[in-house]
C-alpha cells in the first residue's frame, strides 16, 4: 500500500471528498455514532426503496437483526419513539401488517444529492 506521500493530487482529492461526505453524514443524523454499516444501509436503501427489512439485509449482506438496528436509526423515530437521524421513513407494507417498506425521505435525498456532488468535486 502506498504512503501518504506517494498519493497524487487525484488520490488525496478523492480522500478529502470522502471525510466532507463522512462529515456531512454526521451533521445530517445528528449523532457521532455514525457506521459505516448505517451508511451502507442507507446507500441500500436509496437503491431499493420500497422494499422489506429482509431484501436490504439481503443487499447489505447483513444479517437481520444488524440490518434492523441500522433501519432504526435511519429512520425518524426509533422503536422506543426517540428521534432517529430521518434519513429514511418506513410504513406498514401493504402486503403484510408484520412488515414495514423503506423510503428515503426528503432529508435522505437531500443528504445523498450532496453526497454525489461531492465525490464529483462539484
Amino acid at each position: 500500500m502506498a504512503n501518504s506521500k506517494e498519493h497524487t493530487p487525484t488520490d488525496l482529492m478523492v480522500f478529502r471528498s470522502l471525510a466532507r461526505v463522512l462529515a456531512d453524514f454526521r451533521t445530517a443524523g445528528q449523532s457521532d455514532k455514525i457506521t459505516i454499516g448505517l451508511f451502507q444501509t442507507l446507500l441500500v436503501v436509496s437503491n431499493n426503496e420500497g422494499e422489506n427489512q429482509k431484501t436490504i439485509a439481503t443487499a447489505c449482506h447483513a444479517s437481520v437483526a444488524a440490518t434492523s438496528r441500522n433501519l432504526m436509526g435511519l429512520d425518524e423515530k426509533t422503536k422506543s419513539g426517540v428521534a432517529g437521524m430521518g434519513l429514511i421513513t418506513s410504513r406498514r407494507s401493504p402486503v403484510s401488517d408484520r412488515e414495514k417498506i423503506y423510503f428515503l425521505s426528503a432529508k435522505g435525498k437531500a443528504f445523498l444529492e450532496r453526497t454525489l456532488a461531492t465525490l464529483k468535486g462539484e
